[in-house]
């Protein structure tokens, strides 16, 4: 498997639950985000895996990751 990190998101209607975990598999960070936010921080995470449960907003953040050149 590639080294990288996974961005694991449990998706709502306005804040978003993002868990961060490094290569090492421990957890980098474990926060709650704003709509807004989450599109920052899609933008500027260096590459990772993102992991989404499935959901009616999954594929469009989905295309977000991978324009901000992550994996979904």
């Amino acid at each position: 498997m590639m080294n990288l990190n996974v961005i694991a998101i449990d998706l709502a209607k306005n804040n978003y639950q993002v868990c961060k975990i490094g290569q090492d598999r421990q957890v980098i960070y474990n926060k709650e985000v704003s709509r807004q936010k989450l599109l920052q921080l899609l933008a500027s995470e260096k590459q990772s895996l993102v992991a989404m449960e499935s959901f009616g907003g999954t594929h469009y953040w989905a295309r977000k990751a991978k324009e901000a050149g992550n994996m979904v």
